[in-house]
């Protein structure tokens, strides 16, 4: 059973300075359908096609080779990218521990690229009048990958369920840094 109710919220009309009505639904049973693109299946050309890439010795550098083509080297920062977006298998250790297969990346630079940042944030519901948490881009990009630009300007501490690998440059103060730059970190 389903209905569906439109009210209309004089408080919001006189905010946005046209009619706004409150859409509600009232259901006995709500069911979260996949997404239809990510869940397409794969034709059997695309499974020998897959298989035959796998079985080329030279395939890791082939990827590599095929992120950002047109940037001449940083073939480490690439290698990375490459793992985070492929992941890993999760693995059960003893039935016990769970390990994630997300592999986490953070790129570090000094030169900035925008102001753009992660959000997630308090919002007061004009409709209930309740405040509500909103995930940001984490919880959006769920058993995904987040991309995330300018991540030491972020300013949020909190804890929201996110299953995605997370890839993330930041911009460093290097006046106060205490890493040795002659590191490769591999």
């Amino acid at each position: 059973m389903l209905i569906n109710e439109q009210k209309f919220d004089a408080g919001l009309t006189f905010q946005s300075g046209y009619p706004v009505f409150s859409t509600f639904l009232t259901a006995n049973h709500v069911s979260k359908k996949e997404d239809a693109a990510a869940t397409a299946n794969l034709s059997e050309n695309d499974i020998q096609e897959i298989l035959e890439l796998a079985k080329d010795p030279n395939i890791g550098n082939r990827i590599v080779r095929s992120i950002a083509p047109s940037i001449y080297g940083h073939d480490f920062c690439k290698m990375a990218l490459a793992m985070s977006l492929f992941g890993a298998v999760p693995k059960n250790v003893n039935d016990k521990h769970r390990i994630r297969g997300d592999v986490n990346v953070l790129l570090l630079t000094g030169k900035g690229a925008s102001a753009v940042g992660l959000t997630a944030s308090v919002h007061k519901d004009p409709i209930t009048r309740e405040w509500t948490l909103e995930g940001g881009a984490l919880v959006l990009a769920d058993k995904g990958v987040c991309l995330i630009d300018e991540f030491d300007k972020t300013g949020i501490v909190t804890s929201l369920q996110a299953r995605c690998s997370v890839i993330a440059a930041a911009n460093p103060n290097f006046a106060i840094s205490q890493f040795d730059r002659t590191e490769s970190g591999f």
